[in-house]
Order: C-alpha cells, then sequence, then structure tokens
C-alpha cells in the first residue's frame, strides 16, 4: 500500500509527493514529522496537506496521475517527489514511479538499493534529468558495499557471508543455526563476513562459539546498522570484529531533532534519521533555490504517459537540485548527504571499526581500529588511534596460537564453568599466560590470546624408539600446536627437537610420596599401655583386697577395731572400716604410701600382698609408657633415596612409563657400563699393564650399584600404570614404614601432600630441572615470550603467584605435622591426667556439700532430738 501526499507552501507554491510503502511505517512518520518541524523562511501560508491512499500490489502510476491533476485544478503545480516505496533488500521489481516522474520530468528523489549503479528505470540519463532525478541510495547497502571493501583489500579470499532479513528483506530469520553451521563446517570456511541486526548476531555467536568456530582458525567480521552492543554470556578467550553506524559530532549535527526515540527501536534508529534529515535536507533545498529565484516558477507536464517536448526539457534546464545539495553540505545524524553528478547518491555514513575482546566478561572491551566515511566507490578509511601501528587496510591479523598442555595440579587444572555452561582450564601456568599476555600487550601493542587444549595421552614427552616423541613435546614436533605450556621440564633431549623459553619456575625433582606416619593421639593415651582387661583385673584387685581387709580387720581379736585396750598406749588408733579400707589401698599405690598400717598380722599380711602387687604394677607400666611414648623416635620414616634402596620390607616404584622411570633406567644402565668395564680391567679381559691391572683389582666392586638395586626392586614391586594407581596403592598402605612408596615428580608428590593429611612428601628432590614454555624449533615466538618472562622475574610476580597456587591455594589442608609425635610427647598423650584431676576436684566439692548437707540435717540416726518447750506445753506437761 502506497501513500500520496502534498506538501503546499504559500507564495510560490511548492508542493512535495511521498511515495511510500504501507510496511515502512519508520519512513512515513520519520518524513511526517520532518515536514511538520519545517519553517521555511519564504513561506506566508500555512503548510496544507492532501494525502492519497495507493494499494500496493496496483500500479502507481494512475493514483499519482490523480494527485498531479487535482494539484493543477487547484492551482498547485507538483514540484517534487520523494520516493520511498522500495523495501531494501527485496528482490529486484521494476519502479514505476520512476518511470512516470522521468516521462513527466517531475523532480524526484528516489530511495534506492544498489549503491553505485544507477536504477534501471532511469539509465541513460541526460545532463539535465541527471539534476533533478537524483537515485539517493539507502544506507543499508552504503554499509554493504563498504564491507564488501574491507573484505577485498584484507585479500579475504574464501569467505562466507550472512544475511539476515534487516539487510535482504526475503531472507528468512532462523534461530536454528545447526544447518547453516553443519554446511560451513564441511565447506571447511575459514572467514566469515556476518551482515544482522544485533539480535541475530547475540544468537549466532553462542551457537559458532559452543561449535569450536570462534578460535584462532577462524575470522569474524560481524556488521550491523544497529546501535547497540554485542552480548555473548558464554564466549570465552575470542576476539571478533565489529562494525556498526556511529553518529557525527554535535558541531556537524546542530539540529535538534523532535524525533521520539523512545518508540524507535535500535535497530530502526539508522533508517529513522535517515528519512528524517533527508526530508529536512529537501525542504531546506528548495528554500534556499526560492530564495535565490532558482525555482521556476511555472512548469508544465505532458498528460500522464506522454512523453515531454522540447519546450518542457528547457523549463527543466535550470533545475539544480543535484548541485545545489551538494552546495549546502548538510549534515544527517550520521553522516554527510551527498548528491553526485554521475547520478551516484548517498548519505556518507560514519562507520566504526572495533576489535571485541569476549575474553572479558560482559560489558566487553571496544577496541576502536579505524572509522569508515563512506564515499563512492568504497569509502575512505580514516585512522583515529595509533596504537595498534596500523597504516594501511590490512587483514586483522590472527591474534590467538593453538597451546597445548596436560593436567597437574596446580599448574593445570579443569573446572566445570556454571555460568558459561563450559570446561575451562586454570591454574598457575593460565595465570602465566594472562599475564605474559599483558606484558606483551604493553610493550609491543600486538594482543594475541591463546587456544588451549589437552594432550590426549596426558604426557609431557618420552622418546620413542622410532625417535618420535609423545605427549605435550610430540605435539609440538608434528606442528599441531605452537605453544606447549604445564609444568614441562627442560632436557638436553627435548630441546633436540623443541625450544625452551627461559625458566619460569624454580628447579622440580623427584621426590618420595609415602603414607603418613600412623600415630593415634588422644589424651588418654597414656592408659592404652594396659589393655582393657589389664584394668578391668586390677580394678577387682583392688575392690577385693580393699573388702578383705576390712572384713579381717573387724572380725581379728587383735586389730584395734576389736580390741582398742591392747593398744591404748600407742598413738596410732585407726579403724579400718570400709571407707578406710579403700582408701588405704588406693594410697598405696602412690609413694607417698598408705599411712598407718593394720595392728592385726591377719591384715598385714592382705597389705603387703596389695603392696606388691601395686610394686609389680608400677614397673611394668613406667617402663611399658616410656617406650610407648617414644618407639617412633627409635623408628623414623624413610627420608631419601638411600634409605629406601638399603631396605626391604617397603616396597616402591615410579608410574610405568614416566620420565622418573627412564631416569632410573638410565642410571642403572650407566652403573651396569662402570662395572662392566671395570670387570674387564680387573680380571685380564683388557691388555693393560699389570701394575695399572693390581692398582684397579679389589676383592669387591669399589662402586655403588644403588640403582642398579632400585630398579630390580621396582620390577618387582610391579609398577603402577598410573600416577592416580600409584597414590592408591600408597593409600593401602599400613603406615610410613611398611607397605608401599611412589617415586615421582615432585609437583604431584607435592601437591597431593598439599591436598591430603594421609600423604606426605619425604626427603629432598633429586633429579632436579627448571620448568619452561616449550615452543616449535626455530620459532620466534621463544624470544617473545622469554622476555615477557624476565620482565615479570623482574617485577616478581611470578614469585606472588606461586605463593597464592601453594600456600594461599583453598584446596591446602591443613595438617598436623607427623615430626611432632616424633620428637616429643605432646599433651595430646598425657591431657587424661589433667583431666582426672579436674574431675578429682569436682567430686570433692560434691562430696563436701553432701558433708555440710548432712551437718545441718535435723533428724540423724541414733541421736536424740532437743525441744524448747513454750509456757502453753508447760501447761499441758
Amino acid at each position: 500500500m502506497c501513500f500520496a501526499l502534498i506538501f503546499s507552501i504559500s507564495g510560490q507554491k511548492v508542493n512535495l509527493v511521498l511515495v511510500l510503502n504501507k510496511r515502512n511505517q519508520i519512513a512515513r512518520s520519520s518524513i511526517l514529522k520532518a515536514i511538520e518541524i519545517h519553517k521555511p523562511t519564504f513561506s506566508k501560508e500555512k503548510p496544507l496537506y492532501t494525502e492519497l491512499q495507493i494499494e500496493g500490489s496496483e500500479d502507481p502510476r494512475p493514483a499519482i496521475c490523480s494527485a498531479i491533476e487535482s494539484a493543477l485544478i487547484n492551482d498547485n503545480t507538483p514540484s517534487i517527489i520523494i520516493d520511498a516505496s522500495s523495501i531494501i533488500g527485496s528482490k529486484n521489481q521494476e519502479n514505476k514511479a520512476r518511470i512516470l516522474a522521468r516521462k513527466l520530468g517531475i523532480p524526484t528523489i528516489s530511495i534506492y538499493e544498489r549503491f553505485g549503479m544507477a536504477p534501471n528505470e532511469w539509465q541513460n540519463l541526460n545532463p539535465f534529468e541527471r539534476q533533478y532525478l537524483i537515485p539517493m541510495n539507502h544506507p543499508v547497502p552504503v554499509i554493504q558495499t563498504v564491507s564488501y571493501a574491507l573484505v577485498m583489500q584484507n585479500m579475504m579470499k574464501n569467505v562466507a557471508i550472512l544475511y539476515d532479513n534487516s539487510f535482504v528483506s526475503y531472507v528468512d530469520n532462523k534461530t536454528n543455526f545447526d544447518e547453516t553451521i553443519k554446511q560451513l563446517k564441511q565447506r571447511k570456511v575459514s572467514d566469515f563476513m556476518v551482515l544482522a541486526s544485533i539480535p541475530i548476531l547475540n544468537k549466532l555467536l553462542p551457537a559458532m562459539y559452543e561449535n569450536g568456530m570462534i578460535s584462532y582458525r577462524y575470522t569474524w567480521l560481524l556488521v550491523t546498522k544497529d546501535i547497540g552492543k554485542l552480548n555473548c554470556a558464554h564466549c570465552n578467550q575470542s576476539t571478533i570484529m565489529f562494525m556498526s553506524p556511529r553518529r557525527v559530532k554535535k558541531i556537524e549535527y546542530d539540529h535538534k531533532h523532535e524525533l521520539n526515540l523512545k518508540r524507535i527501536p535500535n535497530s530502526d534508529e539508522l533508517e529513522a534519521f535517515f528519512y528524517y534529515d533527508l526530508t529536512r535536507l529537501m525542504l531546506q533545498v528548495i528554500d534556499e533555490m526560492i530564495s535565490k529565484a532558482m525555482w521556476p516558477k511555472e512548469i508544465t507536464y505532458p498528460k500522464c504517459g506522454e512523453e515531454m517536448n522540447d519546450q518542457q526539457l528547457e523549463e527543466r534546464a535550470a533545475l539544480k537540485l543535484a548541485s545545489e545539495i551538494n552546495l549546502e553540505g548538510f549534515y544527517g545524524m550520521f553522516g554527510r548527504f551527498v548528491a553526485d553528478d554521475d547520478g551516484f547518491s548517498y548519505q556518507s555514513l560514519l562507520l566504526r571499526l572495533d576489535k571485541v575482546y569476549l575474553w572479558e566478561s560482559p560489558p566487553y572491551a571496544y577496541i576502536k581500529q579505524a572509522e569508515y566515511i563512506a564515499s563512492f566507490p568504497y569509502g575512505w578509511k580514516m585512522y583515529t588511534t595509533g596504537f595498534f601501528g596500523v597504516e594501511d587496510i590490512e587483514r586483522v591479523p590472527k591474534k590467538y596460537f593453538s597451546t597445548v598442555t596436560a593436567i597437574n595440579p596446580p599448574f593445570i587444572m579443569k573446572r566445570y564453568n556454571s555460568i558459561k555452561r563450559r570446561i575451562e582450564f586454570y591454574g598457575f601456568c593460565i595465570e602465566l599466560l594472562d599475564k605474559i599476555r599483558l606484558a606483551i600487550f604493553n610493550k609491543t601493542g600486538e594482543h594475541f590470546d591463546f587456544d588451549i587444549y589437552e594432550v590426549g595421552d596426558g604426557q609431557y614427552g618420552i622418546k620413542k624408539d622410532d625417535g618420535n616423541w609423545t605427549g605435550l613435546i610430540g605435539a609440538l614436533q608434528r606442528k599441531e600446536a605452537k605453544i606447549a605450556v604445564g609444568p614441562v621440564t627442560v632436557m638436553a633431549e627435548r630441546e633436540s627437537v623443541v625450544d625452551f623459553t627461559v625458566p619460569y619456575y624454580d628447579l622440580v625433582g623427584i621426590s618420595l610420596l609415602m603414607k603418613k606416619p600412623i600415630s593415634e593421639s588422644h589424651i588418654f593415651k597414656f592408659l592404652t599401655v594396659f589393655e582393657g582387661e589389664t584394668w578391668l583385673s586390677i580394678f577387682i584387685m583392688y575392690l577385693v583386697s580393699s573388702i578383705a581387709l576390712y572384713i579381717l580387720d573387724r572380725l581379728s581379736p587383735y586389730s584395734y577395731n576389736s580390741n582398742p585396750r591392747l593398744y591404748a598406749g600407742e598413738p596410732w588408733k585407726r579403724k579400718f572400716d570400709l571407707n578406710e579400707s579403700l582408701w588405704f589401698c588406693i594410697t598405696s599405690i602412690t609413694p607417698q604410701g598408705g599411712g598407718e598400717v593394720p595392728r592385726n598380722s591377719s591384715s598385714k599380711f592382705v597389705v603387703a600382698a596389695w603392696w606388691f602387687i601395686c610394686f609389680t604394677l608400677i614397673a611394668i607400666y613406667t617402663g611399658n609408657l616410656a617406650a610407648f611414648l617414644t618407639v617412633a623416635r627409635l623408628d623414623p620414616p624413610i627420608e631419601t633415596l638411600d634409605d629406601l634402596s638399603q631396605q626391604y620390607r617397603i616396597r616402591y616404584s615410579t608410574v610405568k612409563g614416566s620420565f622418573e622411570e627412564e631416569y632410573f633406567v638410565r642410571r642403572a644402565y650407566i652403573e651396569r657400563q662402570f662395572f662392566l668395564k671395570w670387570q674387564k680391567i680387573a680380571f685380564g679381559e683388557t691388555e693393560i699393564d699389570p701394575r695399572l691391572r693390581a692398582e684397579y683389582s679389589f676383592w669387591e666392586y669399589p662402586i655403588s650399584d644403588k640403582y642398579q638395586r632400585v630398579l630390580t626392586q621396582m620390577h618387582l614391586a610391579k609398577m603402577p600404570k598410573t600416577f592416580e594407581e600409584g597414590v592408591r596403592r600408597v593409600k593401602k598402605s599400613q603406615g610410613a614404614n611398611s607397605g608401599f612408596v611412589l617415586l615421582a615428580e615432585s609437583i604431584k608428590v607435592k601437591w597431593m601432600a598439599y591436598t591430603s593429611c594421609k600423604f606426605i612428601q619425604s626427603g629432598n628432590e633429586f633429579s632436579r630441572r627448571p620448568l619452561a614454555l616449550a615452543v616449535q624449533e626455530n620459532d620466534k615466538l621463544r624470544d617473545l615470550l622469554s622476555s615477557a618472562i624476565l620482565q615479570l622475574l623482574n617485577e616478581r610476580k611470578l614469585e606472588r603467584m606461586k605463593e597464592d597456587w601453594w600456600n594461599g591455594n583453598p584446596e591446602k589442608k591443613e595438617c598436623e605435622n607427623y615430626r611432632h609425635h616424633i620428637e616429643g610427647i605432646s599433651i595430646r598423650n598425657i591431657g587424661g591426667v589433667f583431666v582426672i584431676i579436674l574431675i578429682g576436684i569436682g567430686v570433692s566439692l560434691i562430696s563436701y556439700i553432701f558433708e555440710k548437707l548432712w551437718e545441718f540435717w535435723p533428724w540423724k540416726p541414733g541421736q536424740l532430738r532437743v525441744v524448747t518447750l513454750n509456757d502453753k506445753m508447760r501447761e499441758k506437761f
């Protein structure tokens, strides 16, 4: 559906005919708002509007002809047509409004969608027609043309270009991109340009990222006509290029617009200002031409469908509409309007190219790379920053490096990020890469990232019999990765196939992983010297002895209790009732003794027997307690490899196929070669001077064979296939002096001891080597990384990182130092003694309370009650 609108200005009457597609309400509302606010300088009458409605499926020419005839009857000569009837991005259709405007010779500005080409209806215009028939390019084809120029000038040959219906109206926007992604992967395209609205881009980015298509292997140029920002909450460690329109400076656009932006979506803001500013421009230009007497006062028109005659052509010779538009130098909100004499008219849009770093959490970092000002044929580029050292339009360099790694806490670890819904790497080395990236960025202005993936076999690198390498070193050797990151030790053999940076970490080697010495500690540990049955027997004997002493003291005729007159002159007069008997037996255990003994002979035999028992028990308890609490110091755990090799109670081994096994195999081989050489010299298998042979001759081999013995014991212990299997065997051990010991990389051993109180790292490390990053052989990247690592070392940042990832790690367990049990007796072992004292004091306080209560108790058995009688009671008696 189309509309025709007549706008008339008094004085010299001017008629604007607006042809608009009903689907384009943004164009209609913007143009009407521009007409409404226009204040013509040379007008005396108020604007008059006549509006016609035309169905879009019909030929618009009869409606336009009818509007023109009506205007002529009312003496309102039609002055100009603004044709906005085409739908941008739609399939090519003949614009009959342009055909009619050319035949009738009506000045027309028609919105056109093919930048750099004249409309088919206006081909081969004569010089006069080029001045008043102006095809104005819509902003969408202008943006497309600049985008294509960027692709061509960057020499991107194999490019997949994706559209949505904001650029091509007949394209159906699909929110499910699975089929599209599948096709792109099959075609193995590496460069992409997407022209779409921001909502579609925000749906496309996560889908592409989840399918691994946003990484260092791919180049992405996202182009939009919307005003807004990207949002890809689940994207990480990615960089894309993003181009969008920008407003001009306020000094260039000094008009206070009256568009209601609250009702205009961000996706339509560019078009709304385009129609609004274009209408303002045409009204202003006509006003200026009338003031300069350049607008013809009378123009005749042929009948609709007929051609103009020569006189009518001459009447239009003075219409220099295109020239006046350029002289006006009119700026819209998003750029200056240009009307070329060759028929290429457009708005010179201001477009900004940003590098967007998706590795930062939203809001993302938008680093401005350049600003484009659209011009024919492709547009020219104006750089607003020299920070990145860019001198001309060139392909954006790929700043990603394929990086291979292997899991080894706390250097490289994996976790599931519930917010981003993906597995991510973290750890000491990941933080190191971030700091290296920042150091290089600050020094050179280059910003790159690392595309990290985990090696399949989980190894650092072992040389195979065919000369190839496994693990991280193998990935570099096969050119599958640029960098190997992790606790990779520097070895001469590895340096023959890869290059290493300067070391970033201290020397690390091999150490022993052992079960923590088992030493149970509790405050009543001193009671565990005797078993429970022994303590029960002692208690029963105590009760029996106390009761026997009580009974004999009461029944014997010679006890003080039975015959006190026999002992009338003696100072000791102790009656052994049940209470005294219990107290006597308990105090007899102490060095102070039980005090006064019974007087009768029968009770003295019981006391003697009880004293003998106490003496024997005290001697046994004292000796066993000392041995029980100090036995750990007499049998300390294994501390060194020499300690391990000189005993046969504990089994030990390395992980099969590991670097540690290779270390022992080579050491044992060297020892074996020395032995064979000595054997030949000492026992005559080699022709040498007899005197020299005598100096080498010994009854036993003079050099240690430690590594041969160690390797033999490892084979007997059956090497675990993985580090985890070795840890399980250590965990099943009964203690540090029995079971199994694992010889492994000290970093892994230290991490196990840090995160579990069941293990210890015993002894000093041996075979120590530095850790460094590995790169491909003869790669210049080594110098760049080494320079950044040296800077971090000088700034002492690596020391702080080491402290944070080891001692400040939240996964570190606070374990009791097992050496405390070896070096002395702790309060945990004898604290029960103090508990007994407290219990004794508590019982005494309770006893005291009962004694006081008994003292004031009015009724006591065996005592008379004294009652004081008052007068009334006396009278009764």
